[in-house]
């Protein structure tokens, strides 16, 4: 548990007193109203507690006491204990510092009873670390036992303190919460104290500066208990001093249809029953048009998955060329990697692009080889120096604020005071509030949906069932979705993983977008792509262009309302596919991700920042895009001419993908292909991936033992097909084999195999691996414990029994002996093969998180966990960090049909293995490279028939822990193979395999 600097010294403290000297403490500790501290020191556990001229110490004069406790024996606590509680006021804290502790310097149940004569118990505790100088600090905070924290918090609000109230809240702890029903209680406390605090700051801050947060309670409180319509009522009073009745009654009128109450009659009955929306459904944006060169943007964010900022550089990237679109810092998902940090939403795209110094990126800004910057990190405004240099270099460029936040408050004064920088010159705002003043230069930017994500089909007819699927929780969905259950006769609580969910999406008819955590939803904008009927909760924000009702979109405003609609609509379902349909329009037209980007140019353009400025860059051009809107060339790039021998244009049957080995294949070499020749990357939406005809050579992935090819129906002059494989061939696979000019081998093993069964016509491709990423590490790492690093998908082919089996003999013998492995599957199916292992146990359990499958099997094992650092998916750029805190790899992989990118690009950064020799693995190791594992068995896997599966060869445990053994004791010896692992790696590039595959087929 961790304690912030802001708890040493609670915020309502006014009076405090110190006891002895204290650690060095943050200055945001003494900045919250502190009036008075007074200091004594101890004397053998003695306190002087008198004033000057001895009068003595007010009793309960003090609601903090401070206590220093370097090198103190726990008993010594309660002589300095029994005369300071009564100084102590009846709701204050007593914070005693322990310097120099990680953890507890005592037993919780023998302090609990020393304290127990003082009236004190236990109320939070933690560490306390404050930069890389400071000490850590081991923070113990006592209370009174009577104290009673809601009490507390509500006598501050009553003396015009709410912001100390919402501290006291947060601070409770969570052990002492007995159920949800208290803690709904404790968040509708905090939505009260919000919107009292908004009330007493209505002279210097706006009306909504505080709504999302109260927002945030109400959607907690309605999530624990649907059945609080106090909660309810004080949001709809919130809205209501807002200015906007008309929500104000929508909140109250579907309490009343679900709750029925006279107080909910009378309030809106005060309300006049308004519901209509105030804002302005025809509200426009000017769009900018491409006339003369295209502006050069520098983008300022941050380097998380964030859906508005990321459609937005897409539609930039689109509209201006990714040559004219640069972020800081470097963001992986952008450019093709680290796909899961995404998390399912369609914001995962593969520009070209490259990390770029803040040195570098000063310069050309110095330069004047930019003509505006984005900021669009409001939240976590990370990287701060860097981001002040990039702000101090870019002297009389336009500076514009982008805010992608859930909340309706941008915090300009701390985003301003952070950028050091004393106003924008343009700010767009996602949760723009339709009524709401934000002033002369805020413009409503919210989501779009980056187009050639899916093309719907209108030929076919769709089933009018309605498509939902979220969380019962936020604004009234906790009153909606119960309602819309009953009257389906069906739930709407289930999980889809990604494909089911597109799957049910674009079959349905009517699709549902409630409020979420913003008002503004991704759902909102993916219905009418997908060519779903949009059935939408009335946004209260600005939207330009917004979808008309019953045209191109149907809204409803309360509970009654979603009901009858969707009994009037699943009546027609004509009705339903033109709306659908006309939706879909509407958000080609006005809504994606390229016109969100020309509606941001177009305000700038207007607002006269996108001036002539001269930089020595090269003028705009225009850029091709795939159909699928993955980036394929820039059209000024030097390509061969087509009509020139072997420069037709190559086809590509791959998938791009990041975190599995044929994603990166894949991915690595598409971009490496389309800078050697013209190439397509064949897909659905352009029907490159159903013509039997392509006018040129295809080179496709076969995606299993039996060779079936990537995209079956494709077939180009001559065909070339990629394949890795670990078990027996089939007869299907030497018959599909026939329809391939050539077929590619990821191994020499692999080609071996096929020779042996008779597939002449093979040739073999090695995968590559990306040098700017992994290369070697210079510097060596700390023995304060010997490492060892296992990686791959943990199935029984790789072999990761193996590893616990000889890390258990290890960590036995030594205790500085650890294990960090990166072994996410996300194939349950070959994760429960290791069911079958004859050298562990394992157990697999459904939907049971994989840190917890992990921690589990080290412990059926015999192993120490607490010596075992588990990752769980890593990025590709994350790993050679990851790597840098080992000594050794281990790879007693049984078979692969690859090289093993892992294993290839652990050794490439100049780290040492220990491996099996065999399979894939001998065509990168050996005996100066590596330790190798030579006592290999044949292990032959049969299925339940007793049919031969697959033939692998098992390497031994007694020379595992052998070798094990000779790194542990001779690191020193290590040094030279990992020197020439780094070597040796450097000429296996993507950049080779792409000339590889272009020498073979040409």
């Amino acid at each position: 548990m961790k304690i912030k600097s802001k708890d040493i010294i609670p915020c309502f403290s006014r009076s405090i007193l110190q006891v002895d000297e204290l650690p060095a403490l943050p200055e945001e500790c003494f900045s919250q109203g502190v009036q008075r501290i007074l200091r004594i020191d101890s004397q053998d556990g003695q306190l002087n507690l008198r004033l000057n001229l001895g009068q003595q110490i007010p009793v309960k004069s003090f609601d903090c006491v401070l206590i220093g406790m370097a090198g103190r024996e726990l008993s010594r606590i309660e002589n300095l204990l029994e005369p300071l509680t009564g100084l102590l006021a009846d709701y204050g804290q007593i914070t005693i510092l322990f310097t120099g502790h990680v953890q507890a310097p005592y037993q919780p149940e023998d302090l609990d009873q020393r304290l127990l004569p003082f009236k004190l118990m236990r109320y939070r505790h933690g560490v306390l670390s404050h930069g890389p100088d400071a000490n850590t600090l081991w923070v113990l905070i006592l209370v009174k036992t009577d104290y009673n924290p809601v009490a507390h918090a509500r006598e501050l609000s009553h003396n015009a303190r709410p912001d100390c109230s919402i501290a006291i809240m947060d601070a409770i702890p969570m052990d002492l919460i007995p159920n949800t029903q208290t803690l709904a209680r404790l968040s509708l406390e905090k939505q009260r104290f919000y919107f009292h605090w908004q009330q007493l700051r209505h002279e210097i801050e706006p009306v909504h500066a505080l709504f999302s947060k109260a927002r945030r309670e109400f959607a907690q409180v309605t999530a624990l208990n649907p059945h609080f319509p106090e909660s309810y009522r004080l949001h709809a009073d919130y809205w209501a001093y807002m200015g906007r009745p008309d929500m104000a009654a929508r909140v109250l009128r579907s309490l009343d249809q679900s709750l029925p109450d006279p107080e909910n009659k009378r309030r809106l009955q005060k309300l006049n029953g308004k519901i209509s929306c105030s804002r302005d459904e025809h509200e426009t944006a000017p769009m900018w048009e491409a006339k003369g060169r295209c502006p050069r943007i520098l983008i300022i964010t941050h380097d998380h998955s964030d859906y508005g900022m990321d459609t937005l550089y897409h539609g930039l990237c689109h509209l201006l060329g990714p040559e004219n679109v640069v972020e800081f810092p470097w963001k992986p998902t952008l450019h093709g990697q680290n796909r899961q940090a995404a998390e399912n939403y369609p914001c995962f795209f593969d520009f070209p692009g490259k990390v770029q110094s803040v040195a570098s990126l000063v310069n050309e800004l110095q330069l004047g080889k930019f003509d505006v910057i984005i900021y669009a990190d409001v939240v976590q405004m990370a990287y701060t120096s860097e981001v002040r240099r990039l702000a101090g270099a870019a002297s009389g460029l336009p500076i514009v604020c982008y805010d992608t936040w859930d909340d309706c408050y941008t915090p300009l004064h701390i985003v301003l005071k952070y950028f050091e920088r004393d106003q924008f010159d343009l700010i767009f705002k996602r949760e723009m509030l339709a009524g709401v003043d934000y002033g002369p230069i805020t413009f409503p930017l919210p989501f779009g949906y980056p187009q050639g994500q899916h093309r719907p089909d209108f030929s076919q007819s769709r089933e009018s069932n309605i498509f939902w699927a979220g969380k019962c929780e936020y604004g009234l969905r906790p009153v909606y979705i119960p309602a819309l259950e009953n009257q389906l006769g069906c739930s709407l609580d289930r999980l889809y993983n990604q494909t089911e969910y597109l799957e049910k999406l674009r079959k349905s008819g009517i699709g549902i977008s409630f409020f979420g955590c913003g008002f503004d939803t991704v759902r909102y904008w993916e219905l009418p792509a997908n060519g779903v009927m949009l059935l939408a909760e009335r946004p209260p924000i600005r939207i330009p262009f917004d979808f008309v009702d019953h045209e191109s979109a149907v809204f409803f405003d309360d509970l009654a309302q979603l009901q009858e609609t969707i009994r009037t609509y699943q009546a027609n379902p004509k009705r339903i596919s033109q709306i659908a349909r006309a939706g879909y329009e509407h958000y080609r037209r006005y809504h994606t991700s390229v016109a969100r980007a020309r509606q941001m140019l177009g305000r700038m353009e207007q607002m006269g920042l996108l001036k002539s400025v001269p930089r020595s860059v090269a003028a705009d051009q225009p850029w091709v895009a795939e159909p699928n809107g993955l980036p394929l060339s820039m059209v000024n790039e030097p390509k061969p001419s087509l009509n020139e021998p072997g420069n037709e244009c190559l086809y590509l049957g791959l998938v791009k993908g990041n975190g599995y080995g044929w994603g990166v294949c894949s991915r690595y070499l598409i971009k490496e292909l389309s800078r050697l020749r013209p190439v397509c990357v064949i897909n659905e939406d352009d029907g490159s991936a159903f013509n039997s005809g392509l006018e040129g050579r295809l080179f496709q992935a076969l995606t299993d033992i039996n060779f079936a090819p990537m995209f079956e129906q494709a077939h180009g002059r001559k065909n070339y097909g990629y394949t890795f494989f670990e078990n027996e061939l089939t007869e299907t696979s030497l018959e599909n084999a026939k329809r391939f000019d050539l077929v590619l081998a990821g191994s020499a093993w692999c080609r071996d195999q096929m020779l042996e069964k008779g597939i002449t016509h093979c040739d073999i491709l090695i995968q590559g691996i990306d040098t700017r990423i992994f290369y070697p590490i210079l510097k060596e790492k700390e023995q304060d414990r010997f490492v060892i690093f296992s990686g791959g998908k943990f199935e029984l082919r790789k072999g990761q029994d193996l590893v616990l089996r000889a890390v258990k003999i290890l960590q036995e013998k030594y205790p500085d002996v650890w294990l960090l492995n990166c072994w996410r599957n996300l194939w349950p199916g070959s994760v429960k093969l290791m069911s079958y292992s004859k050298d562990i146990r394992f157990e697999y359990k459904e939907n049971e998180p994989w840190i917890q499958t992990m921690q589990r099997t080290y412990i059926q094992n015999g192993l120490d966990p607490d010596r075992i650092i588990t990752y769980d998916l890593v990025a590709q750029e994350d790993q050679r960090e990851l790597y840098a805190q080992t000594d050794i790899g281990l790879f007693p992989n049984r078979c692969e049909g690859g090289t093993n990118l892992v294993l290839m690009e652990y050794m490439a950064c100049g780290k040492p293995v220990i491996a099996s020799y065999t399979s894939g693995h001998r065509d990168i190791l050996n005996s100066q490279n590596s330790l190798l594992l030579h006592n290999l068995e044949p292990l032959k896997i049969t299925g339940a028939s007793g049919q031969l599966i697959a033939q692998w060869s098992n390497p031994s445990l007694d020379e595992i822990v052998a070798l094990l053994e000779k790194a542990y004791h001779h690191r020193d010896a290590l040094k030279p193979l990992a020197r020439q692992a780094g070597k040796d790696l450097k000429q296996f590039t993507w950049e080779r395999s792409a000339h590889r595959l272009l020498e073979i087929i040409d």
